[in-house]
């Protein structure tokens, strides 16, 4: 797997070496875009334009109830639903939920730690 500054570099690290896929949404050979999760399934695209239609029909195909989980980020069904400080997130299953709620919570002790106040001893005036 490689890690590339920005998208420009990584297309032209694609068409350098010839990395090409069908498309999901036009179904022709193309240089590889993205790669997304839909309902744990990997699927290529050619373009942003066709991952959108692609989402766009796959969002119709579940009648309009698919998400996009909070955790692992591929667009599914919605399977839970939780609620943290104020703002409702949706995940593909529990085990989602669970995972991003520990998460979650150990990030927030930890920015708690780090912008809590140092306790200062206090000067003696004399």
């Amino acid at each position: 797997v490689y890690q590339f500054c920005s998208r420009a570099c990584s297309d032209d690290y694609k068409k350098l070496h010839c990395i090409v896929t069908y498309c999901e949404y036009c179904q022709e050979e193309k240089t590889l875009h993205e790669t997304v999760n839909f309902s744990g399934i990997k699927r290529p695209f050619c373009s942003e334009g066709c991952k959108l239609l692609y989402k766009q029909d796959f969002a119709r195909r579940l009648g309009l109830r698919c998400v996009t989980c909070n955790y692992c980020s591929q667009l599914c069904k919605k399977g839970a639903t939780k609620e943290l400080d104020g703002v409702v997130r949706d995940f593909c299953s529990e085990e989602c939920c669970k995972k991003f709620q520990d998460w979650y919570y150990k990030a927030s002790n930890s920015e708690f730690l780090t912008r809590a106040p140092q306790l200062k001893k206090p000067k003696m005036h004399m």
